[in-house]
Parts: structure tokens; C-alpha cells; sequence
């Protein structure tokens, strides 16, 4: 009797992030995802999640790397919302150059950093900058390692799926987002090459 629920939804009725966790009887480890999802005429058109695949009850569902697909079908789908088409190039533009100052800056005083594969969670603005401007220069979602796949959500949050550079340490990643009033990130987490 494995379950499987959302625990945040954000979006609107052309595109959504959702977070989601799977108890362990689905996969033989709790599993927490972040989902791009798309909608046409009220129904799910493109749904991607990524989680982390490493764990040994995991490894044996996971696509060998010749057999992964190099898309995911994001080239028939709507233009994103504005706002986060803005916020997601701010982000990625700020984080895939290295500039740890400019993408906390998008931060919210009190907000919260998740790097769900290397299990990292940072709380504040100032503490998410320091640890930016030392991970950058290595981690799959900085400095030079990201291009845009797709973007989707509303003007309360998103998500935008990236794909690293040829050298990078992984080619597919999603990295999800929740903002406040004022359009800051409260919430950031990110998943990464695993699954």
C-alpha cells in the first residue's frame, strides 16, 4: 500500500511545479520529486519529475545512459508565464555565471536553499550567498553548466528544467521555487542528473 501525495502545487491552468514525496513501499526508499507539469484543455499534457535515483532499491529502475531520452517533449508546449520566465532567467543567468551575489539577491531575507541530492539545506539570504559563491564553480546547476529546457508555473512560483553542459557532472536537472508577494524566492530546492 505505497502512497504517493503532493505536498505543494504551484501554478496556474497552463503549467504547475508540484513537490511531491513517495513512502517507501513504492520504491523501497522515500523518494521526494519536483514535477514540471503542463496542461491543455484541462488535462495533464507533459508531466517530468525528477528525484533522486542512487538508492539500491532505485538503481535498477534507472535508464541506462544511451537509453535516456536527450528530450522530453518540451517543444510542443505553451509559453511560460512572465513572471517566472523573468525569474528563471535571472536565476539561471546568476547562477550559471557564478555570481552568488546576484542570485542571492532573488532571495528572500529568511529564505531556504534545498539541494535534494547532496542533502543540503541552507536557511537566510547571506548564509545561501556564502555557500553560492564556494558551490558554484562545481555544482551541476553553476557556473557555466546550464542551459533552459522548459519553464512552468505561476507569478506564486515554478520551476524550470536545465540541462548541464557536455563537461558538467550531470546533463538533466530541475530546480523549483516559491515566491512572496514582492516576487523573492522564499523557497528554492533542486534536483539533479540522478534519476
Amino acid at each position: 500500500d505505497g502512497r504517493s501525495y503532493p505536498l505543494t502545487a504551484i501554478g496556474d491552468m497552463n503549467s504547475a511545479v508540484d513537490f511531491s514525496e513517495d513512502a517507501p513501499d513504492i520504491f523501497g526508499y522515500e523518494t521526494r520529486t519536483i514535477a514540471a507539469v503542463n496542461f491543455k484543455d484541462g488535462k495533464v499534457a507533459r508531466w517530468v519529475d525528477y528525484w533522486d535515483g542512487r538508492h539500491d532499491g532505485l538503481i535498477a529502475l534507472k535508464s541506462p545512459c544511451d537509453k535516456f531520452p536527450k528530450t522530453f517533449g518540451e517543444f510542443n508546449i505553451t509559453t511560460p508565464n512572465p513572471v517566472i520566465h523573468n525569474i528563471t532567467s535571472q536565476l539561471n543567468d546568476a547562477l550559471s555565471t557564478g555570481n552568488s551575489i546576484a542570485a542571492a539577491s532573488l532571495f528572500s531575507f529568511d529564505a531556504i536553499f534545498e539541494d535534494r541530492i547532496t542533502l543540503t539545506g541552507i536557511e537566510g539570504q547571506n548564509i545561501i550567498q556564502q555557500y553560492f559563491f564556494r558551490a558554484l564553480t562545481s555544482a551541476p546547476y553553476g557556473n557555466g553548466t546550464n542551459t533552459v529546457r522548459h519553464v512552468v508555473g505561476s507569478s506564486r512560483g515554478g520551476t524550470y528544467e536545465w540541462m548541464g553542459s557536455p563537461t558538467a557532472p550531470t546533463r538533466n536537472g530541475i530546480s523549483g521555487f516559491q515566491l512572496d508577494s514582492n516576487g523573492s524566492t522564499t523557497i528554492f530546492s533542486t534536483v539533479w542528473g540522478s534519476s
